[in-house]
């Protein structure tokens, strides 16, 4: 493993946490990537931070992205076969393809899980313009955020 990693912040807000193997904390900003070092890393997932281990504690909906692929596999967020389930730009694309109502619907209850979710879905509809008043209206009920 490398002496350093990436981590991405996949959420509208800053995320941190207080450091496990050295003093101080860690801040990242909306949807920034920050290096730090593989050790403090792998400690936050054996301490289960739920920012890194998701809701499953298998990288489920995680609010922060490891990027070394060797550290989301010895976790098990992601296998050979799949890949680690974080909400990203081309799985809301594929979501805003279905013409029917009920199938949108219930894939929104799938793929929008956590509370950082619901914004990264209000913010997807105005950032890419989507102009489907139903869809919308889906996704205010759903998420509880006007899309004034």
């Amino acid at each position: 493993m490398a002496d350093k990693v990436s981590i991405v912040n996949l959420t509208p807000w800053t995320q941190g946490f207080k450091r496990i193997n050295t003093v101080g904390h860690i801040s990242i900003p909306a949807y920034g990537r920050l290096n730090i070092e593989t050790e403090e890393v792998v400690s936050q997932c054996y301490a289960k931070n739920n920012q890194f281990t998701g809701e499953d504690g298998h990288g489920s909906h995680a609010r922060i992205y490891v990027e070394d692929p060797a550290i989301r596999k010895e976790f098990e967020f992601e296998t050979e076969t799949s890949k680690q389930k974080v909400l990203t730009d081309d799985k809301l694309a594929k979501l805003f393809e279905y013409k029917r109502m009920g199938d949108f619907e219930k894939n929104m209850k799938d793929l929008v899980v956590i509370h950082a979710e619901r914004f990264i879905l209000v913010e997807y509809i105005k950032k890419h313009k989507i102009n489907d008043y139903e869809k919308i209206k889906a996704v205010e009920r759903f998420t509880g955020i006007p899309m004034n």
